[in-house]
């Protein structure tokens, strides 16, 4: 910030202007985020008992735009680094455009053989019948 800026402060105090930021752009905290998050898959849970594990999205446009894009869908994982922990998965393909088209996302506990699997046949259910090819496998 001195070098940049000219101005000297500490880094607790870059800290909570950067904290204050985030709450104020986004309009809310990452905890109220979650917390509406969290009653959202409460209901889930309750309506749905022993059944539920993991967070599986897919939305109704990206299932129906599906069918316009190449039949190649990229799965990937990244582990979320924040205050809530996690890995993200999401499916993506290429649109008529050649633009990134967004199929699905999932939330699981850890990367491992189970979250894959179960990730890409949530992906062969909104998807249609696919082939996926790993390094060790093939479904």
């Amino acid at each position: 910030m001195k070098r940049k800026f000219g101005v000297d402060i500490s880094y607790f105090v870059a800290w909570r202007g950067r904290e204050y930021a985030y709450e104020n752009l986004r309009l809310g905290t990452p905890e109220q985020s979650y917390s509406l998050l969290l009653g959202y898959l409460y209901m889930l849970r309750e309506t749905n008992p022993d059944k539920f594990k993991y967070l599986f999205i897919a939305f109704d446009a990206s299932i129906k735009g599906f069918q316009y894009c190449r039949p190649v869908v990229s799965i990937d994982a990244t582990h979320m680094k924040g205050k809530y922990r996690g890995v993200l998965f999401m499916a993506v393909c290429y649109d008529a455009n050649q633009q990134i088209f967004p199929l699905a996302f999932g939330i699981c506990d850890s990367e491992n053989d189970v979250a894959w699997t179960w990730f890409a046949r949530r992906i062969n259910d909104v998807s249609g019948e696919m082939m996926f090819l790993g390094k060790d496998q093939v479904m």
